[in-house]
This record gives C-alpha cells, sequence and structure tokens, in this order.
C-alpha cells in the first residue's frame, strides 16, 4: 500500500524524462517524417534506443532490489538502522516475473511519447511551437475527477468507517485510489492555479520590477509542459516524502503508545497463596520488599469485592485496584496525554483523601450515572464475616488507566463484556479489610522464570506456600512488539520509499536542468548578445527556479502533511481494540521534514550549480550562428 504512490512517482519519472527527450528531439523527428521515415520507423528507433536501455535494467534490477531488501531489514525504525540478523532472502522466479513485466510497462510509459511525436511533421511541429495550446480543460478534468475519487473514498474508509481492510482480510482498493488520486488532484490543481497567482502578482509589479525579474516570473506564468511537469515531479516527490514520515511516525509512535498502556511494567503476575493444612488460615504477606533487583508494588484486587450507591445499584464484576499511589506512581510507564491530566495528578487524589477511589466511565454509568463528589460504598472483601464496607468519595471519573480497557472478551466464543474499574488506596484498604488477595507488579531485570523461582523460595523462608499464576511478561511483550516482522519491513518500505523518492528526484530535477538550459541557448545566447552580463541571466534562471520549484516544495508539504493526517486517521483500524485505547495520535518528527528539506534544496544548490557551468559554456556567436541555421 505505501509504494502504491511511489509507484506512480517512478511511473510519472520515466513519462517525463522520455517526454523531456522527444521534446528535445521533435525537430529531428519532424524533420525525419517529411522526409518519409513512417510511424512505424520512428517508434522502432526509440524503441530500440529504450529496449537497450531496459534489457541493461533487467539485468542489475533483481541485484539492486535484493540489497535494498538487505536493507528493510536493517531498520529499527523509520530513517533509523541497526545492526540486527541479516534476513535471509532470494531472488525467486516470481521475482523476476513481476520485474520483467515492469521493464515492458517502463518501456511502453517511453514510447507514449515517442508514439504522438512520430506523426508531426517539421510545419505541424512549428505552428505548435508558434501558437502553444495549453490543454488546461484536460487537465481541470483530470484535477476534477481526481479530487471527486480521492473524496469519495475518504469519505467511504473514514467517515463511514468501512477501515483499511476488506472482510477477507486484504487492503481496500479505495485505500489506493485515496493515496494516487489525493497526491494527482493537488499536484494537478497547483499547476492549473499557480500561473495565475503569478500574472496577478506580475501585473501589480510590473512597473517597479527589473528586467530580469520581470522576464523571469513572465516565463514562469506561461510555464511550458516541461514546466508542468516538473512541478507535478517536484510537488509529489514532497508529498510523498512528508507522507512516508508522517505515516511511519503515527504507526510506531501508536504501537509504542499500545504496547506501553497494555504492559505498564516488566512483569505483572496474580500471588496466590495456600494454607498449610486444610481449614488453616492464610498469610498473604507481600513477598517483594528490599529484593535487590526487584522494584514491586503490590495491587490488592480483594476477595469478590462490591461496590454500592446509596439508591441501590451495585458492581461485582469489576476490575478491583488498591494500589499505593507512590509506588505504583513510580513503577508504571505511562504517557500523560492519554488521560486529561498526568497520572500523578490522580495519584494525588488519593494520597490526598485515602478513603476516596477513582471509577472508570462505564462504571460511573452502571452505577446510574454517579460524578465526581458523589458517594458510593466500598466493601473489598464480601466472603469475610466482618463488615469491611465503608464508604468513598469519587475523585476521578477516568476512561483509561494502566493495562485497564473497559470490555472483556471471552476466549471461548468472543463475546465481549464490559470491564469496571474502581481505584482505591491500597493502603487504606487494608486498614478495613488486611490479608487480601493481590497481584505483583514489578520492574526487574531478572526473567519471569527466576522471579517464579523466587516467589516460592522467598515464600518458604517464611513457611508460606506461594506461587505466581496468571504472569504477564510486559518487557518481553515490548520487546517483542519492537522487533515485530511487519513493523520492520513497514519501517523498511516506508524508509525505502523516502529515500526512493528523493534518489529519483535527483535524477529527475538535474536532468530537466540540462535539458532546459540546452533548449535555451539560443534565447540566453541572444540575451548575452544584447547586452545582459552573465550575472543577470544566471539571476533570471535563479528566479525562475525560486518561483518553480520553492512553491512546488511548499505545495507539495502541504499535500503530504494533509495525507498523512487523513491516511492516519485511516491506519486507525489496524490496531483493532488497541487502536481505542490509548486514544490514537498522529504523529510527525520536524526532524524528518529538516531531512526532506536538506535533501531537496541541496538537490537545488547541486543543479544551480551545473546551471552555472552550463550558462558559462553558452557563447554568443555560437548561440546566433545556432539560431541562424
Amino acid at each position: 500500500l505505501f509504494y502504491a504512490p511511489v509507484m506512480i512517482l517512478v511511473i510519472f519519472f520515466i513519462f517525463m524524462i522520455s517526454k523531456f527527450v522527444v521534446e528535445n528531439d521533435k525537430n529531428e523527428i519532424a524533420m525525419l517524417n517529411s522526409r518519409g521515415a513512417s510511424k512505424k520507423q520512428i517508434v522502432l528507433l526509440y524503441l530500440m534506443q529504450g529496449g537497450a536501455i531496459t534489457v541493461v535494467s533487467l539485468i542489475f534490477a533483481p541485484l539492486l532490489a535484493f540489497l535494498a531488501c538487505k536493507m528493510l531489514g536493517a531498520t529499527s525504525g523509520f530513517l533509523e538502522f541497526s545492526q540486527s540478523a541479516p534476513m535471509k532472502l532470494q531472488i525467486s522466479l516470481s521475482a523476476i516475473i513481476f520485474c520483467s513485466v515492469s521493464a515492458v510497462l517502463a518501456l511502453a510509459t517511453m514510447l507514449i511519447p515517442v508514439y504522438k511525436a512520430s506523426k508531426t511533421e517539421i510545419v505541424q511541429h512549428k505552428r505548435k511551437k508558434a501558437n502553444p495550446i495549453i490543454a488546461n480543460v484536460a487537465l481541470g478534468v483530470i484535477t476534477g475527477v481526481s479530487a471527486v475519487v480521492a473524496g469519495y473514498a475518504y469519505y467511504v474508509l473514514v467517515i463511514e468507517q468501512e477501515g483499511l481492510f476488506t472482510s477477507a482480510g486484504g487492503i481496500q482498493p479505495l485505500a489506493y485510489l485515496f493515496l494516487i488520486c489525493f497526491f494527482l488532484a493537488v499536484a494537478l490543481a497547483f499547476v492549473l492555479l499557480y500561473p495565475l497567482l503569478l500574472k496577478a502578482i506580475n501585473k501589480f509589479t510590473a512597473k517597479s520590477s527589473t528586467a530580469v525579474f520581470y522576464s523571469a516570473i513572465s516565463r514562469i506564468s506561461n510555464m511550458e509542459i516541461r514546466e508542468k511537469f516538473i512541478v507535478v515531479f517536484l510537488a509529489l516527490t514532497v508529498a510523498i516524502g512528508a507522507f512516508a514520515s508522517i505515516s511511519a511516525r503515527t504507526l510506531n509512535k501508536n504501537l509504542d503508545n499500545s504496547s506501553i498502556y497494555q504492559y505498564p511494567c516488566d512483569i505483572m503476575a496474580t500471588v496466590k497463596f495456600y494454607a498449610a493444612t486444610d481449614g488453616a488460615s492464610i498469610n498473604r504477606k507481600f513477598l517483594y520488599d528490599d529484593i535487590e533487583g526487584v522494584d514491586a508494588t503490590k495491587i490488592i484486587t480483594g476477595n469478590s469485592p462490591r461496590v454500592n450507591t446509596t439508591t441501590g445499584k451495585g458492581l461485582t464484576d469489576m476490575t478491583f485496584m488498591g494500589i499505593v499511589p507512590n509506588e505504583f506512581g513510580e513503577l508504571v510507564l505511562w504517557n500523560d496525554d492519554v488521560l486529561p491530566r498526568n497520572l500523578s495528578y490522580y495519584l494525588d487524589l488519593l494520597n490526598e483523601d485515602p478513603t476516596g477511589c477513582i471509577i472508570s466511565v462505564n462504571a460511573a454509568e452502571a452505577l446510574g450515572g454517579v460524578g465526581v463528589g458523589d458517594y458510593v460504598v466500598i466493601r473489598p472483601d464480601t466472603s469475610s464475616s466482618v463488615n469491611t464496607a465503608y464508604r468513598s468519595k469519587i475523585l476521578a471519573v477516568v476512561n483509561a488507566w494502566p493495562a485497564y480497557y473497559d470490555t472483556n472478551k471471552s476466549p471461548s466464543d468472543g463475546i465481549e463484556t464490559d470491564n469496571y474499574l474502581v481505584v482505591t488506596n491500597g493502603t487504606y484498604v487494608e486498614t478495613k479489610a488486611p490479608n487480601q488477595p493481590y497481584d505483583v507488579w514489578m520492574n526487574t531485570d531478572y526473567s519471569a522464570s527466576e522471579i517464579k523461582r523466587m516467589t516460592i523460595s522467598i515464600a518458604a523462608k517464611s513457611s508460606l506456600s506461594a506461587r505466581l499464576d496468571n504472569i504477564v511478561n510486559g518487557a518481553r511483550e515490548r520487546y517483542l512488539n519492537e522487533i515485530d516482522s511487519v513493523r520492520q519491513a513497514t519501517n523498511g518500505s516506508l524508509t525505502l520509499g523516502f529515500l526512493s523518492t528523493i534518489f529519483v528526484c535527483a535524477i529527475g530535477f538535474i536532468i530537466y536542468w540540462m535539458i532546459s538550459i540546452k533548449s535555451r541557448t539560443l534565447q540566453i545566447g541572444t540575451m548575452r548578445a544584447l547586452g545582459m552580463s552573465f550575472k543577470d541571466v544566471f539571476t533570471m534562471v535563479l528566479w525562475e527556479q525560486v518561483f518553480l520549484c520553492v512553491a512546488a516544495v511548499i505545495v507539495g508539504f502541504i499535500a503530504g502533511i494533509l495525507s498523512g493526517v487523513m491516511f492516519g486517521t485511516l491506519l486507525q483500524s489496524a490496531f483493532g481494540k488497541m487502536g481505542e485505547m490509548p486514544p490514537y495520535t498522529i504523529a510527525y518528527n520536524i526532524v524528518d521534514m529538516l531531512k526532506l528539506l536538506f535533501m531537496i534544496f541541496s538537490l537545488l544548490f547541486v543543479s544551480v550549480g551545473m546551471g552555472i557551468i552550463m550558462l558559462r559554456r553558452i557563447k554568443a556567436a555560437s548561440a546566433i550562428k545556432l539560431g541562424e541555421e
């Protein structure tokens, strides 16, 4: 899916370069046509040239693709590389077939401008040059259709919540159309509207402008097909680069946030105690105090706890957490943008009012719509003959908490049921109901199996019998999330796509500069002969590139950021329930944007340097002689 825009860019690049070459050769093609060469012979001539390039590409392309896929395995994140284990790769027959099909399509794309040019005779070509016709209507139709398709795809996928995937698990075809059509619509709309803006600027600044500035803005406001192509090409390049950055950062951040939310510490487990003899009491001592290398806290789960309101509403099936606020806050990993306030605020509430509680949104609804400031009655242990109930003030109502999800799915039939949350001050709970069952949450360098053995050993030293149940190895799960093969492949694909667009842009832009200046040899030579200095000529060309390229880069950034935000929303469907909590967020990295800007403007400076060299080689006398010929 993420390669769809890159593939479109490559096809556009091939067509653009072929168009540049054919435009440069149109005099020769028209001359051959006028002297009796058939359309078939002209196309065959360029077919042989393109075929030779295609054969060479077909030989080296699989090897380059193999090296690129090797690079995919070395990505630890977007534009981040690590010394990971090399991927096992092989060049399969299907890869060769796809490569061959791509070569044929590329060759066909190269020949489209040749076929059109082969029908033009020398007189027709000269007339077209004298009276250029810009197909604004056709561009307008293509822009409109692309915008409608992109809008429809966004409406169906995002607003109607069809999601990124089909019921069969494949990617929605509309997702491809959305990306491709959105980029095309923005780039083509810019090509249509930008000349009008430049003409308006030129109209108001004509009297005060220098000859150099006036010449530059006049030429770009009447841009030829070559300039239109490079504007679309640059805008697509920057847009795809920005899109790749935002998509990768969004994907990585939400995967990390979901992993931290679900596994907020290294190990979470239930400590299960056993009586020494039948009927003997159980001493549920906390076993993990003062153990070197272990930072642990007790989470009291209660014994069939119950919460009631004064009106008789009650909860019995819930996630009950009696925590030590300070220990809990120091132990868990947490992103402070999940809740309206940071986690320490809610923990301080429990410290300031030990009898208070924090409940989930669905618990508040189930208790009859209670809210902050209302009182409930909490009974941590309903199995005891001793009255453990106490009156508790609701301090906060939250929709998120470390490792809490508001529904539970049955592993047998998949039916979802509400999961209610009640968080209390565990220290106070123990004064009302001591010796309660508890879970242990900890951060440690020990493995889960070592902690399991350690629990049995520590309990035995105190003449107790205990073991760990329902062990969740959070550290391992977070690590597996980081090295997930799908995640690495996605990061690698986006990184490779990002770098590929820059590489393709570099080649295309340099070729454009060379052909552009070469085709203007007569014009520039005439200007020099009429007295314009080299500095003025260079300044004029530089202004042209500023109007042409800088504007395209700005539009590309806008399109890329918009597409990243809109498509980022669609990526949420890939997370399922984990995408709902913690709340899904669109992420971006300003460093990525600066890298993209640096690469693009470095490319522009290199092109300017080449332009200076080519401009210096243009001699006025030679140019005028060329014009006479």
